[in-house]
């Protein structure tokens, strides 16, 4: 006998998510992360708070992992998971499960591509209301309208099929609805693919009055996560705050498939994939639109790949979504490595080994880069310059985001700053100009295998010799005493003593003097990285960066008082060094 009272429900699964590639040739469209969980538990557990205990999953694309996800999950008992062979639609999969489907009162549609805390409950009690409701479909005012809803919230026409718009507002079908079993008079008598919209317009041409509309009111979530750019934003909504999922509710939940990575100073998102149990894991990268640096980043890697420069492997590109699955370097950054060293001589090891890299980067791209825009290339790598516009931006950038928005100066007290930029920026060119990583610090360089492994190095440029060396040296994330650094500058310069290609450049001086010529790469760097965590803390709300303004500072300050090319910049930095609340401890 049936339970009257009860319902059920179905989510849709089994598509390729084609606009999410090529995020979905690696996880089903169901399973993506959206904060803490899959979206398919998202979707279960807003089912599930309307009280519905017995749900059926159709699958297709990558079919064994969701099932196998379920099956290790508390939902196991509750969820029956449907293989199709060949996609059966929208309408198909309700035939394959209708003995699931028809043990209840009615049952409830759900796409599994929808992120909503909608409630369900208030759409069951709407179905409920009136016996004349054989459909109720969720409705709202969203990205495309093309459902015509009357006065009385009965939906009288659905794409123009039937006619009668006139006098109606439209609306977007939410991918949500409440089902009678009647609806099975208008589907297949067996499993095929069918579309549910065909059955529904066919409901309405027999019954134009059995069709209900539920309009949610009041604020809540719906997002349609189709697309990479949806799904980029969702996960920014939700690290800004600005997007709360209710909480997890179940013991033993769905496990994440593509774990979400921590976050650094820029815009992309990170994901470490391991769906298939595969080994090595894979990590998506998904860059916004706005992300200038997307096809720097997949062509720079391509050059430094080929060159056996240590890179991630990339395995695919989608450069209209902005995304790339590459190599995974595992979680043995420089930054945690040193964390674990017990001793000095460990951390000077480890140090060596990535200076060794960096000496070896420098040779194998010497000769083999031009200045982009420089007219025809042929066969050498096209990079942008670190030129002097560039160099007056890093510290126009500093004095904006630090000295004025952070420390609060007025811009009129730094006028006389202006000269000593130009000056800096002219010193900094007149040493040997090579290939850069840019942004060659301990969370940007990896340990995996023994071997040292880089990312991040979108930003690369044709710049200063030394320049990598001084973000790797004066690294506010890793406070290396004065005698460690030193030791670590002349172990740099004994290598590139020994490079043929590099050594020249620099002529046969002392170390002293070749300190010169590394000073204003060194003053460079470090007002960059101070501008950077004062932006990133106060403009992007990520308040973690402060704590690296006290060390921050306090290399800069070091590095101005042992030269005097800089007075003024000497006398302000030291005065805030010694004023500072960061600094007073």
């Amino acid at each position: 006998m049936k339970d009257k009272e009860s319902f059920t429900a179905m989510i849709l699964a089994a598509g390729y998510g084609k606009r999410l590639r090529p995020i979905t040739d690696e996880i089903p469209k169901p399973l993506i992360p959206v904060g803490d969980r899959t979206l398919l538990e998202n979707i279960l557990l807003n089912i599930k708070n309307a009280g519905i205990a017995k749900f059926a999953v159709n699958t297709h694309h990558l079919a064994d992992i969701i099932s196998d996800s379920v099956a290790a999950s508390s939902w196991n008992d509750s969820v029956t998971v449907l293989y199709e062979e060949e996609i059966l639609g929208t309408g198909g999969p309700m035939v394959n499960a209708k003995e699931i489907l028809n043990s209840g009162d009615g049952f409830l549609l759900h796409n599994g591509d929808i992120l909503t805390d909608i409630d369900l409950g208030k759409l069951l009690n709407v179905h409920r209301s009136n016996p004349s409701n054989l459909v109720t479909m969720v409705m709202l005012d969203g990205p495309e309208n093309r459902v015509a809803v009357n006065s009385n919230n009965r939906v009288v026409d659905i794409l123009g099929n039937l006619g009668k718009e006139e006098g109606s507002k439209l609306y977007t079908y939410a991918g949500i609805a409440c089902f009678s079993p009647k609806i099975f008079k208008y589907l297949p008598g067996q499993a095929e693919n069918a579309s549910i919209i065909t059955a529904i317009l066919n409901l309405m041409r027999e019954n134009p009055e059995s069709v209900a509309a539920y309009i949610p009111e009041g604020k809540f979530i719906w997002n349609d996560l189709g697309t990479v750019e949806k799904f980029i934003a969702v996960h920014k909504d939700i690290s800004e705050g600005t997007l709360i999922l209710p909480p997890l509710s179940v013991e033993t939940k769905i496990s994440l498939p593509m774990q979400p990575l921590q976050q650094q100073g820029s815009g992309r998102l990170f994901f470490r994939i391991n769906a298939k149990n595969e080994s090595p894991d894979k990590i998506l990268m998904c860059a916004s639109d706005d992300n200038v640096d997307f096809d720097r980043f997949t062509e720079i890697g391509d050059f430094l790949y080929k060159k056996q420069l240590d890179v991630p492997e990339i395995f695919s590109i989608n450069p209209k979504n902005h995304t790339v699955i590459m190599e995974d370097l595992g979680d043995n950054t420089l930054y945690n490595l040193v964390k674990m060293c017990e001793t000095r001589n460990e951390i000077e090891e480890l140090y060596r080994k990535v200076i060794q890299w960096l000496v070896k980067f420098q040779v194998a791209t010497y000769g083999k880069i031009v200045p982009e825009n420089s007219g025809d290339a042929g066969e050498k790598f096209p990079l942008r310059l670190f030129d002097y516009d560039y160099l007056r931006w890093e510290t126009t950038y500093f004095r904006e985001n630090f000295l004025e928005n952070y420390c609060k100066l007025e811009a009129k007290q730094l006028v006389g700053l202006n000269a000593e930029f130009d000056k800096m920026a002219k010193d900094t060119l007149t040493a040997p100009q090579v290939m850069i990583h840019r942004d060659f610090q301990s969370q940007n360089i990896l340990i995996k295998n023994c071997e040292v492994r880089i990312v991040d190095f979108q930003g690369a440029r044709i710049g200063h010799i030394a320049y990598d060396l001084m973000s790797l040296l004066n690294d506010p994330y890793i406070h290396l005493d004065k005698d460690l650094r030193f030791s670590l500058f002349e172990y740099f310069f004994n290598l590139l003593a020994e490079t043929p290609l590099l050594f020249p450049l620099l002529e046969q001086k002392a170390l002293r003097s070749i300190m010169a010529i590394v000073h204003p790469a060194a003053l460079q760097r470090s007002m960059q990285a101070l501008g950077a965590y004062a932006f990133l803390s106060m403009k992007k709300g990520k308040k973690d960066y402060i704590s690296f303004i006290k060390p921050g500072l306090q290399i800069l300050n070091e590095t101005l008082q042992s030269r005097k090319e800089y007075p003024e910049l000497q006398t302000l930095i030291k005065k805030l060094f010694l004023s500072s609340p960061e600094c007073s401890d």
